[in-house]
């Protein structure tokens, strides 16, 4: 698969289009990026396919495997004509963004390249987000509303400010989006460029994305003093060794004393424990094979029907395998890049800062589901990772090459001199 810059950054910047600009086929709903990517698909429809032979360390297969799953679990829990229709363009929306960012980001120039844009991305949202926040009006989206005759609205403010939604459908997109860049910023391009995207995600006020800032703070100041061999190994014990320890001696949950530190007000921690509880045990307990599909979810009849986590509406709609396949690709791949240590620095800090940055966004996953240009976006960053994974792997062969041959060369030189 091989894909030209230019139609490639037309999807990229599609991404940040509104969703009021698209048009109505029947009954779907055709936004640019959907566009471009049924255009990609189809193209590439073969290729894509092949990655569907097993092999256990390949994230391609349990990639795919996750949007057949899907299909599957809406053919027998809804109909045919919801397999094919909604089946199709979940598959679309899935490997599309995947696949696309590996068939442009070949080599470590395409790679540095699009890391830039990403940053150039953020200064474009913020050029939005910020007269957003401090006056409530947004003039990207008055301007596409203009064209599309869209309509946008606005949510309730918090702390005397408007949340910013930009070019998205909610404020915690907008946030997400923009908090996925901030470890790219950081080990990339240092502390003079952090700020930008912080300050992004925090015009958002949503609890999900500056949970995500936390979450990638907490992760680079761990980097910056910790300098022990095994630290992450370190990290993950000292967090798990507290939430057991809080779960065992405070009057409530691990996890709604998580919740009650990443969200804004207690209501909402126990709105989301709410969402869990009921999503897993009326739901995923129920029917933990094939999910329920679009079906509405049990509940009780005082919770509303928005179901605030990412994660869960996986399992709940498509059943457990179907999360594990995807949670399975996704761990696969930050594994392979986490084993890859070239030498080049500039590729050492793009892939610190992709594993930052994922950390933020499966955090925030948790408090909020990803849908729209959002969902899209995600599945593109997997598929960045991706791509930063095969670009480290051919690095790190081409400097044992390099390593060898200059070996060899020193050998020979050697052997000369004392012949």
């Amino acid at each position: 698969m091989k894909v030209s810059g230019k139609f490639f950054f037309m999807f990229y910047f599609s991404m940040y289009l509104p969703t009021s600009i698209s048009v109505a086929l029947g009954g779907l709903r055709l936004t640019p990026y959907r566009v471009l990517l049924i255009y990609f698909v189809l193209v590439n429809i073969g290729p894509i396919l092949k990655s569907l032979q097993f092999k256990k360390e390949e994230p391609r297969f349990y990639w795919l495997f996750f949007s057949f799953w899907a299909v599957l679990a809406l053919a027998i829990n809804n109909d045919i004509a919801m397999a094919i229709e909604t089946g199709g363009i979940h598959f679309i929306e899935l490997c599309g963004p995947f696949f696309i960012v590996p068939a442009y980001v070949k080599n470590p120039a395409n790679l540095k390249k699009l890391i830039n844009v990403m940053f150039l991305s953020i200064f474009g949202l913020l050029s939005i987000s910020i007269p957003e926040t401090l006056t409530g009006f947004n003039w990207f989206r008055t301007l596409t509303d203009a064209i599309s005759g869209g309509r946008h609205g606005h949510i309730d403010p918090r702390m005397g400010l408007e949340r910013a939604m930009a070019t998205f459908d909610h404020p915690i997109l907008n946030g997400v989006v923009c908090s996925s860049v901030i470890g790219f910023a950081y080990f990339c391009r240092g502390w003079l460029m952090a700020p930008f995207p912080v300050i992004a995600t925090l015009t958002s006020l949503s609890s999900g994305a500056i949970a995500a800032i936390m979450m990638q703070g907490l992760i680079i100041g761990w980097e910056k003093v910790v300098k022990l061999k095994n630290r992450w190994n370190i990290l993950t014990t000292i967090c798990v060794v507290n939430y057991f320890i809080v779960d065992t001696i405070s009057n409530r949950s691990g996890l709604m004393a998580i919740l009650s530190v990443i969200t804004f007000s207690s209501d909402t921690a126990y709105n989301r424990l709410n969402i869990w509880i009921a999503g897993t045990e009326q739901n995923v307990y129920k029917h933990p094979i094939l999910g329920i599909g679009m079906n509405d979810w049990e509940r009780p009849s005082w919770l509303g029907s928005s179901m605030d986590n990412f994660w869960l509406v996986i399992m709940v709609r498509y059943g457990l395998p179907a999360f594990f396949a995807y949670a399975t690709a996704i761990i696969l791949i930050a594994k392979k890049i986490k084993q890859c240590k070239p030498r080049d620095k500039e590729l050492i800090a793009i892939r610190r800062g992709w594993l930052c940055g994922l950390m933020g966004l499966a955090l925030s996953a948790c408090t909020v589901h990803y849908w729209n240009a959002a969902y899209i976006y995600f599945n593109f960053y997997i598929g960045l990772g991706y791509a930063i994974m095969i670009v480290l792997q051919g690095q790190v062969y081409r400097e044992k090459h390099q390593r060898k041959v200059k070996m060899e060369k020193a050998g020979r030189e050697q052997l000369e001199q004392t012949s």
